[in-house]
């Protein structure tokens, strides 16, 4: 997506860009799963979006609250990135295998993912809402199994970010309700070993703008269980002086840290 300007949400996937639900006559729902599927495009935004955006190697976006898809065995060899002049004022998921991705426990899933390629934000590319970055799932509130990610994450110390969550498997990992009861969000049987790198300079100057970065997540609900990072998580560039990093704690590790220029 270049050179363009978006007043709607923008939902790119390299296989997909959106699974969305379509309802029958009888009120029964239909909606497709993702199998066995294999991107090896590049997905790029250089544009302005005044709203969010959802950009992923498989799918940018997908489920809701009453749409609950599969995402099953697929991979990503395409880099995933917001390049030198994009702008994007609301908040921006990106990821190896889906940028945002919802549904409802028990039925959707994602399992036997992998991410082979960079994840990147670049340039004087500016985000004025909050950044959901990691290798395989910007922004989940469904179960992540069995899954790696081998790409590095990696924001650039030009980029303009005003919140950051990012992670070398998720940026974000929340907690939905559905039907008034609170779903439990796992992460099991999961590997990082891509880099983690942010250099992302704050656009604000609150103490509650946060800049979280984990090897495994930026920012999760959940407890992760058997599941490791492998790779360096390095915080480099400029910052504000009241932004604050926020889980850059290598949990699960094996990793190191290198914080430089701070």
């Amino acid at each position: 997506i270049i050179n363009n300007t978006a007043s709607t949400t923008i939902y790119c996937g390299g296989v997909v860009g959106m699974i969305n639900v379509f309802t029958k006559s009888d009120k029964s729902a239909i909606y497709s799963d993702v199998y066995n599927s294999v991107n090896y495009g590049a997905v790029t935004l250089k544009s302005t979006v005044t709203n969010n955006a959802y950009l992923g190697g498989i799918v940018g976006c997908s489920g809701d609250d009453n749409l609950s898809p599969k995402i099953l065995s697929c991979e990503n060899y395409g880099v995933i990135s917001a390049d030198d002049g994009a702008n994007i004022t609301g908040s921006f998921a990106l990821a190896g295998i889906g940028g945002y991705v919802t549904g409802i426990k028990g039925v959707a899933l994602t399992e036997h993912n992998t991410n082979h390629a960079l994840i990147t934000v670049k340039g004087n590319a500016t985000v004025s809402d909050e950044l959901q970055m990691g290798g395989l799932f910007g922004n989940m509130k469904i179960p992540v199994n069995n899954s790696e990610n081998k790409g590095m994450i990696h924001v650039e110390p030009t980029a303009k970010i005003a919140t950051a969550n990012v992670g070398g498997l998720l940026g974000v990992g929340l907690l939905r309700t559905y039907d008034k009861v609170k779903q439990t969000f796992t992460i099991l049987n999961c590997v990082n070993n891509g880099e983690v790198k942010f250099g992302g300079s704050n656009l604000t100057e609150t103490a509650t703008n946060a800049v979280r970065i984990g090897g495994i997540s930026g920012y999760t609900q959940g407890s992760p269980t058997n599941s490791i990072n492998n790779g360096k998580i390095t915080i480099y560039g400029t910052r504000n002086a009241n932004g604050t990093i926020g889980n850059a704690d290598n949990d699960y590790k094996n990793g190191s840290y290198v914080i430089a220029g701070l």
